[in-house]
């Protein structure tokens, strides 16, 4: 379940930065960092604390708790996610232009036959 989403649209980018983020708050110490990498992370979930057991924290341990808290089991799954993401948003805005291209089309079509048909009426009652 993710418990991050400060994104609207998946961005690899934003999840990146978030990572870095991460991994220089664990590295500073920060509390909260030092206490989400090892619920994630199985390598540093051994001992619990990863200041106490020597093994520093590096960023695929970040990278592997942003995509875990996001709901996949891997970075590297997230990450075709994400890009998988981006290819449909950019599908389906196409397919929006196309509909709106197509509808007015088709109201031209309409106006013209329309304008067509008045003037056809027009010219059948002129003597």
């Amino acid at each position: 379940m993710a418990t991050h989403t400060d994104a609207v649209r998946p961005n690899l980018e934003f999840y990146r930065k978030q990572a870095k983020d991460l991994l220089k708050a664990a590295r500073s110490g920060d509390a909260s960092a030092l206490h989400r990498l090892p619920r994630q992370s199985p390598r540093l979930a051994e001992t619990g604390d990863p200041r106490n057991d020597g093994k520093t924290p590096a960023l695929h341990d970040a990278q592997l708790t942003i995509a875990r808290e996001q709901g996949f089991s891997s970075w590297p799954r997230f990450r075709a996610f994400i890009g998988q993401s981006a290819l449909d948003f950019h599908g389906l805005v196409a397919a929006f232009i196309e509909a709106a291209v197509s509808d007015l089309r088709q109201a031209e079509v309409s106006e013209t036959g329309s304008a067509c048909n008045r003037n056809w009426r027009r010219l059948r009652r002129s003597p």
